[in-house]
C-alpha cells in the first residue's frame, strides 16, 4: 500500500466515519458535504482493498480491516491534533470544559457528588457527563476520545491504557436492621447460604469476579433476584429480609437512607481494588491530567 497516497482528510473522514456510522451524521460533524464523505471512503477503498464499511439496519457497519486500523488512525489523528493545538496548561478556574466519564451506577453515587462539591469552589465553568455501556463499547468510546476517563472495575482495559490506584474496597454483607439475623455480629458461612440473595451484575465490570471467587470456594446461594445495577439493592434489602454481597462504600451509602447495616462477610472475600483508566491518547492532555490528578487527592489510596 502506498501511503504517500493518503492525505490527512481522508483519514479524518474514516475516523469520522467509525464514530458516527452514517454518512449524514460524518458530513454534518466535519462541515462537508455528504457526496464529499462518500468520495473520500470511495479513494480509501481503492488504496485499502477493502470495503471498509457497510450497510446494515444500525448503519455503517466497519469491517474487520477498518476495526483494526481504526485505533492506530485514530491515535495518530490525535497526536498531530496535539502537537498542533496543545494547550501550555489547564487552568481550571477559568476552564469551560466538559469531561465525559465512563462511570457504573456505584460510580456515579460514590464519586460524583465529591468531584462536583470541589469543581463547584476550584472549577466552577466545568460540566460533567456520565457515559454507561458495555466493556467493548466503552473501551471503543475511549479509543476514539468520546469518553475521556473511566473509574471502575475495568479488567479488560488493557493495552493502550494506562491506569492508576484509587481505591481499595471490601465486600461486605448488606441487610435490614429488622432481618431475623440482624443481631449476630458474625455469621457463619452456614448463615449466610441459608438466606434469599439478590445479586448484582454489574455488565462491563469485574464485579462479577467476587461470584467466581463463591463458586469456587463450593459457596451456593439462593438467589431469588438478579439486577443489572446498584441502584436497586437498598429499597430490595429494605422492604425483605434478603441480604446483598456489596462493596463496603456502598454500603456505608446506603445504611442510612434504608435502615440497613452491614457486617463482615462470612466467605472471606478479597479485596478489590478501584482504579481510574485513561488511553494512551489522553496520557499528556492537559485537561485530563489535571482530572487525574483531581480524583488521586480527593480518593487516592
Amino acid at each position: 500500500m502506498d501511503v504517500s497516497k493518503f492525505d490527512l482528510n481522508l483519514l479524518r473522514i474514516f475516523h469520522r466515519m467509525m464514530m458516527d456510522r452514517k454518512v449524514s451524521a460524518a458530513a454534518e460533524a466535519l462541515g462537508v458535504t455528504q457526496p464529499a464523505v462518500s468520495n473520500a471512503l470511495k479513494r480509501m477503498r481503492d488504496l485499502t482493498g477493502d470495503e471498509l464499511f457497510s450497510r446494515s439496519s444500525q448503519g455503517m457497519q466497519p469491517t474487520f480491516f477498518a476495526n483494526q486500523i481504526a485505533e492506530p488512525i485514530g491515535y495518530a489523528l490525535s497526536t498531530i491534533e496535539g502537537a498542533l493545538n496543545r494547550p501550555s496548561y489547564f487552568d481550571p478556574a477559568t476552564a469551560q470544559h466538559t469531561f465525559h466519564l465512563g462511570l457504573t451506577d456505584l460510580g456515579e453515587v460514590y464519586l460524583l457528588p465529591r468531584i462536583l462539591a470541589e469543581t463547584a469552589k476550584s472549577a466552577p465553568l466545568l460540566r460533567f457527563t456520565t457515559v454507561r455501556g458495555t466493556a467493548d463499547s466503552l473501551r471503543e468510546e475511549m479509543e476514539n476520545g468520546c469518553v475521556d476517563l473511566a473509574v471502575g472495575l475495568l479488567p479488560q482495559l488493557q493495552g493502550n491504557f494506562f491506569h492508576r490506584r484509587l481505591l481499595k474496597q471490601n465486600y461486605v454483607l448488606c441487610l435490614r436492621k429488622g432481618h431475623p439475623l440482624a443481631h449476630k455480629a458474625r455469621w457463619t458461612l452456614k448463615d449466610y447460604v441459608a438466606q434469599e440473595h439478590v445479586v448484582v451484575v454489574s455488565s462491563g465490570t469485574g464485579h462479577g469476579n467476587i461470584d467466581i471467587v463463591m463458586a469456587r470456594k463450593g459457596i451456593v446461594r439462593n438467589v431469588r433476584l438478579i439486577v443489572p445495577h446498584f441502584m436497586a439493592v437498598g429499597h430490595v434489602l429494605q422492604a425483605t429480609d434478603m441480604v446483598a454481597t456489596v462493596p463496603e462504600g456502598f454500603s456505608r451509602l446506603i445504611e442510612q437512607p434504608f435502615d440497613l447495616l452491614s457486617l463482615t462477610h462470612p466467605a472471606g472475600l478479597p479485596t478489590v481494588n478501584i482504579d481510574a483508566y485513561w488511553h494512551r491518547r489522553q496520557h499528556r492532555d492537559p485537561a485530563n491530567m489535571w482530572l487525574r490528578n483531581l480524583l488521586v487527592e480527593l480518593f487516592g489510596v
